[in-house]
């Protein structure tokens, strides 16, 4: 298992992107272990994990780096900060048109949302609050959910709630007529 994390640790780095796909699935499986996102944070490979999203075009395991980062998010604050600063919000609402890659790239954005001033990144990201309206009526019923979910994390903001209203959200804009 040791060698299984420093291999895949040092590979990531790889300008192949050949080379990087396996690195990316080995470290999927192996961050289901707190010690081992302890490891990879300590590291400081948050940001190449996020390096590899804005470089993908296509032929890098999208998927397996956007649940890297998941679980990096759920660790701690400090990991969510790296991502953020790493430029991870723009890349994941990207993905957000993608059927795949928008499960986990909603799951990611929603533990990012959980920060007021994360989540004032993610509703300013271009057309973040239309593809996450557009995911509420996705086919899996938990991206659905957790699109609704960060939608209602970036409705303490009136500007997004207008966002959210002209992409035929009104939830959000009726509970603040309501107040």
């Amino acid at each position: 298992m040791e060698y299984k994390l420093q291999h895949a640790t040092s590979n990531i780095t790889s300008k192949n992107s050949h080379e990087v796909n396996h690195p990316l699935q080995d470290l999927d499986s192996l961050m289901e272990k707190p010690r081992n996102r302890t490891i990879i944070a300590e590291k400081g490979l948050i940001p190449t994990i996020v390096h590899t999203l804005k470089t993908s075009g296509g032929s890098i395991n999208t998927c397996s780096a956007l649940k890297c980062l998941n679980y990096l998010a759920k660790d701690s604050d400090h990991n969510k900060e790296a991502i953020v600063n790493a430029g991870a919000i723009n890349c994941a609402v990207k993905l957000l048109a993608q059927d795949e890659e928008a499960d986990y790239a909603v799951s990611l954005l929603l533990e990012l949302s959980q920060n007021s001033a994360f989540s004032e990144r993610i509703g300013g990201a271009k057309n973040c609050i239309p593809f996450l309206v557009a995911l509420l009526n996705s086919r899996n019923p938990q991206t659905s959910e957790n699109a609704e979910n960060v939608l209602e994390n970036l409705s303490g903001n009136t500007k997004f709630v207008v966002s959210m209203t002209e992409a035929n959200f009104f939830k959000p804009f009726i509970r603040l007529i309501a107040e």
